[in-house]
Order: C-alpha cells, then sequence, then structure tokens
C-alpha cells in the first residue's frame, strides 16, 4: 500500500486540531481523505478498539444461546397447552351458547303461543261481555218499559245499539240467540218510540211544557233524532203562532171595541215571545240535537216573526188608510183637476207619519239580534 507522505508545514502555520473519528462515520471518502500518518495510525487503532469489543459483545450473545433457546422451548410447550385450554374453553363456551340459543327459541315459541291464547282469551271475555251486557239490555228494557220507566227503557235500547254499532252482530253456537235479542229489542224500542210519540201529543196538546222537553228528549237514544226535532220545532212554530195570534187578536179587539191601538206593543210582544223561546230552549235542543239544531229552529221561528209582523202592518195600513191618505196627498199636490177628493185632515196625516216609522223600526229589531238568545 503506498501512502503519500504529508508535506512539511511552516512552524508559522498553525495545525487545525484533529476531528474525533468514530467508525460508523468512517467510510470510504473519510479515508480517502486522511493526509497523514498520525490520523492513519489513529484510526486503525481505534477499529482495532472496536473490534476487539464487538468480538466480546458477540461471545457473549453465543454463550446465552442455550438459556435463549431452552426459554423459547419452554416458551412455545407452554404456549400450546395454554392455547389448547383455551381452545377447550372455546369449545365448551360454544356449546353453551348453543344449547341457550335454543332455549331462547323455545322459550319464543312459547310466549309467541301464549300471545295467541290470551288474545283469543281476550276475545272471547269480549264476546262474552257483549252477550252478557246485550241479555242485560234486554232484561232492563222489558222492566222498565213495565215499570213505565221511558228514560230507563231508552238508555237501555240505546246501549244496545251501540253495542251492535261496535262490535256487530254477535252470535252464539247455533246464532239463535242473537237473533231473538234483536228481535225482542226491536219489538221493544217499536212499543217505546209509539208510547213516547203519544206522550209527546199529549204534553203539546196539554201544553205541558216540561213533559214535551221529557219525551222529546228520549227521541236520541230511540234512533229518531230528527223526527224528534221535527216534533219539538213544530211544536216551538206553534206555540209563538198562538202568542202572535193571541196579540193580534187583542190589537183587532182592540180596535173593534173602541180602545187605543198599540201596534207597536203587539209587535214588541211577538218579537219577545220568539226570544224568550229560543233563549229558554238553547241549552235542551243543543244537548239533545246539536247546534245545528238550534240554528234550524230560529230559522223556523224568525218566519213567524215575518208572517205577523207583515200581518201588523197591514192591519196599521188599513187601519190608518195610509194608501188613501197618500194617494189624496198625491193628487192634491199635483193639482187634482177633474178628481172629487175629500179634503185630508192634516192631524191625521201627521199622526201616520209620526207612528209608522215607530212601527217599521220596532219589526225591524227582529234583524239587528237584540232578541238573539245569549251565548
Amino acid at each position: 500500500m503506498s501512502a503519500s507522505v504529508a508535506q512539511p508545514q511552516s512552524p508559522l502555520t498553525p495545525r487545525p486540531a484533529p476531528q474525533p473519528f468514530s467508525f460508523d462515520d468512517a467510510d470510504a471518502q473519510s479515508v480517502r481523505q486522511l493526509d497523514n500518518l498520525a490520523d492513519v495510525t489513529r484510526l486503525l487503532g481505534e477499529v482495532v478498539a472496536q473490534e476487539i469489543s464487538v468480538n466480546a459483545e458477540l461471545e457473549g450473545l453465543l454463550a446465552q444461546r442455550g438459556v435463549v433457546e431452552g426459554t423459547l422451548i419452554s416458551l412455545q410447550a407452554s404456549t400450546s397447552e395454554m392455547l389448547e385450554a383455551v381452545q377447550a374453553d372455546a369449545e365448551t363456551l360454544a356449546a353453551g351458547v348453543s344449547s341457550t340459543s335454543q332455549l331462547s327459541e323455545r322459550v319464543s315459541s312459547k310466549v309467541r303461543e301464549l300471545d295467541a291464547a290470551q288474545s283469543n282469551v281476550r276475545a272471547t271475555l269480549a264476546a262474552i261481555t257483549v252477550i252478557v251486557d246485550r241479555s242485560n239490555c234486554i232484561y232492563g228494557v222489558r222492566e222498565a218499559l213495565a215499570a213505565g220507566h221511558f228514560e230507563t227503557a231508552a238508555g237501555f235500547v240505546d246501549k244496545f245499539m251501540e253495542l251492535e254499532e261496535k262490535y256487530g252482530p254477535v252470535t252464539d253456537a247455533d246464532g239463535q240467540q242473537a237473533a231473538e235479542q234483536e228481535q225482542i229489542l226491536l219489538e221493544a224500542k217499536q212499543k217505546l218510540g209509539g208510547t213516547v210519540r203519544q206522550q209527546l201529543q199529549d204534553a203539546i196538546k196539554a201544553r205541558r211544557h216540561e213533559d214535551v222537553l221529557r219525551f222529546t228528549r228520549l227521541y236520541r237514544p230511540l234512533r229518531m233524532k230528527d223526527e224528534g226535532l221535527g216534533e219539538f220545532r213544530q211544536y216551538l212554530t206553534q206555540l209563538c203562532q198562538e202568542r202572535a195570534q193571541a196579540a193580534y187578536t187583542a190589537l183587532v179587539e182592540g180596535r173593534s171595541e173602541g180602545g187605543q191601538d198599540d201596534y207597536v206593543g203587539a209587535a214588541t210582544t211577538v218579537f219577545r215571545d220568539v226570544a224568550v223561546s229560543v233563549e229558554e230552549n238553547e241549552a235542551f235542543l243543543q244537548a239533545a240535537f246539536g247546534t245545528e239544531a238550534l240554528l234550524d229552529v230560529i230559522t223556523e221561528l224568525h218566519g213567524v216573526c215575518d208572517a205577523v209582523g207583515a200581518r201588523i202592518l197591514q192591519r196599521y195600513a188599513a187601519v190608518r188608510s195610509l194608501a188613501r191618505t197618500a194617494r189624496a196627498v198625491s193628487s192634491k199636490a199635483s193639482g187634482g183637476a177633474g178628481t172629487a177628493t175629500p179634503d185630508t185632515d192634516p192631524r191625521q196625516v201627521s199622526t201616520a207619519l209620526e207612528s209608522f216609522p215607530t212601527t217599521v223600526d220596532t219589526k225591524a229589531l227582529k234583524g239587528t239580534g237584540w232578541w238573539t238568545p245569549r251565548r
């Protein structure tokens, strides 16, 4: 090996401090950069020392090889035994889970069966309850009719009809009991309906208002709501018409007897009677037939107001000779040539003009809402 000899340096030139050299850093390039024998010697010494250290460490590791191999063999043996134990436990657990799963399936199947059975039992109990309730209704309506308790009998009829609407026809094993019950109830309903109609007509003729309300109230549970409303509406209409006719008759008789005419009072009496009739029966109508029934009755009585008010105004016009007076005044204002008309009393015209607006205004009150029942 040839090495280049370093050139001698001048004593005045400072020599650089030697850089520490590590075996890890000694690559081919760093070795080529060495330029003096001292660095080469130093590097070689370090390499030899490091080699000795590595050899010693390697010998130590080789000395421990037997221990490591023994430990590895022991570890493999214990791990194998442990894995076998774990596998056995896993198989046992899998068997237990499978058994539990099968048990759960059986329990779930039983629960479904019990649920279906419970549903059937409930349906059976409901059917039995309906049959018992129907039988109670039949027995109750018979007893109530025999005792003359019409409200109780109507309540049993209403309950029986509700059961029919909710559950439909319920039959027993032979299908005869339900048909017999329906026939019995139909006959009882017809009998009770006829009795209620007759009692209502008697109460209307006798003008027993409380009895009219009592028997009219029974039409709804007997499923005769429209008929009951028609009867009660006709009753109120007749009542108001009778009172209106009495007021009109009193007005006419007062005139024929030479008394003082009170057209305003007659019209006010009619409107007040109608208003009181609606107000007193408002709650009953809404409870028995609904709000629409109340509006229907108000419309019907409104017609009574129109008819009687028109008659009163016609009577007023006839008595006051308004048409003749108006023609006379018109003819006289236009000259009235060739027409034989008696002289018109100015006081008669003044009285007519003063009282007519009052009468008309009173009639118009029915359209302002003063007589509308309180809400």
